[in-house]
């Protein structure tokens, strides 16, 4: 499935920032309805090209699931900027040749936790057993590496399978309910 976007098909995100930056501008008007939404149960399925400018439909997908539904702004707002970063680093570092491919996003929620699951057909690669590299010290130095450590941080579980040919990589973030305050480590 190929979308539109804003950028053409050539330009390659230099780093997540512009992820970042995304996320900012998609998710400032996410949820906040006000009342009792209902209450969430959604399991969709979103599948993208391996195309920068798919990052970004990939946001106004996820905004447009979670932001109506009962889940609170800070938490869509993180998982905004988890699948971003995730999704670029695929795209970047996933494959060694310049094919096509696609890569799946699903999504399922309900009212204790919002669960993603990106399944890409790159090369190997299991996050969850990389070293966490040291936090940057000021002054130049070598960029990378803090992606995966920033991704974590920001979720509450992090797993990784491999099925068959696949990279599977699940991504939770708990909720807690918008009368008992914020969600955890957001």
């Amino acid at each position: 499935m190929s979308g539109t976007g804003a950028l053409p098909h050539n330009d390659r995100h230099p780093d997540s920032l512009l992820a970042i930056a995304t996320c900012k501008r998609v998710c400032h008007g996410a949820a906040g309805n006000e009342g009792s939404p209902p209450p969430m149960d959604l399991h969709e399925i979103l599948l993208i090209d391996n195309e920068p400018y798919e990052v970004m439909r990939a946001a106004e997908w996820l905004d447009g699931h979670l932001g109506g539904a009962a889940c609170p702004p800070r938490v869509v707002a993180v998982l905004q900027v988890a699948l971003e970063e995730v999704l670029t680093n695929i795209m970047l570092h996933g494959y060694n040749d310049i094919d096509p491919h696609q890569i799946e996003v699903s999504l399922a929620a309900d009212a204790d936790a919002v669960t993603l699951d990106i399944a890409d057909d790159g090369i190997p690669f299991d996050p969850t057993l990389q070293s966490l590299p040291d936090p940057p010290s000021p002054g130049p130095g070598q960029p990378g590496g803090l992606g995966i450590l920033f991704v974590r941080k920001l979720m509450d579980e992090v797993t990784f399978a491999r099925d068959g040919e696949r990279n599977r990589l699940t991504l939770r973030k708990r909720i807690v309910s918008h009368t008992e305050g914020e969600a955890r480590n957001p």
